[in-house]
């Protein structure tokens, strides 16, 4: 999903928004090591909490996901980026790719 979001679909917007040229961007594979980690503990999280809720159908799952997006990562994200100064867009570019996994 990430390689869709940040390549060809949101790319060029993506890195204006960050300031960077695509050359800056050159990952190394600590990166990608760290970013699959994470991926892990979200999903480990998000099963403990659909099943807290006791969401047992895709539709349940998708409220549950979504609530938790919005409730917690889209809130605390955009506090974040407006002391960072950054902008609105980057945001929407952000939130809405992890968003997007967690539904």
């Amino acid at each position: 999903m990430g390689f869709l979001w940040y390549g060809p679909l949101f790319g060029k917007t993506w890195t204006r928004a960050i300031g960077k040229s695509p050359e800056e961007l050159r990952g190394s594979p600590m990166m990608y090591g760290v970013t699959v980690i994470g991926s892990l503990i979200t999903m480990i999280v998000l099963a403990a909490a659909l099943q807290a809720f006791g969401s047992v159908t895709l539709v349940e799952g998708a409220v549950v996901g979504g609530a938790l997006a919005i409730g917690l990562y889209a809130t605390g994200t955009y506090a974040g980026g407006m002391f960072e100064g950054r902008s609105t867009t980057l945001w929407w570019i952000n939130t809405s790719t992890t968003s997007s996994c967690l539904l």
